[in-house]
């Protein structure tokens, strides 16, 4: 299920970074891609890339539950707040700011708190996959 969900969220964040960006609204920021963000090839080798990451977090974590359960979630949390930010440009002409050291530190925080926390959903997560 959280395999699913974060394709869908790399897939609506290529949707809402390819508009932004086409549009004029915003850019990308991410200056290690910006230069191809234009490019339609660059939109299905993201969503492989993607995939292949999941795929593998799921052979590397397999006989670590938590620790999958941790990636995943930590991935659908930072994607969450990438297409929020994608979609507060659209809307609202206003960015949230980042940057990819920013992103990067986001992703380690979301992480580490997850991996931290003995929340019900971490639980759940757990005793699920």
């Amino acid at each position: 299920m959280l395999f699913a969900l974060i394709v869908a969220l790399c897939i609506v964040d290529s949707i809402t970074t390819w508009y932004t960006v086409k549009s004029g609204a915003g850019y990308e920021a991410n200056t290690a891609i910006s230069a191809v963000v234009n490019e339609t090839w660059f939109y299905a080798l993201k969503l492989i890339v993607t995939v292949l990451v999941l795929y593998g977090i799921s052979i590397l974590c397999r006989s670590n539950k938590r620790l999958k359960s941790t990636s995943y979630l930590s991935l659908v949390v930072f994607y969450g707040v990438v297409v929020a930010n994608n979609v507060s440009v659209i809307l609202m002409g206003v960015d949230f700011g980042f940057n990819l050291s920013k992103l990067f530190t986001l992703f380690g925080a979301i992480f580490a708190s997850i991996a931290a926390g003995n929340s019900k959903i971490s639980a759940v997560l757990y005793r699920n996959l």
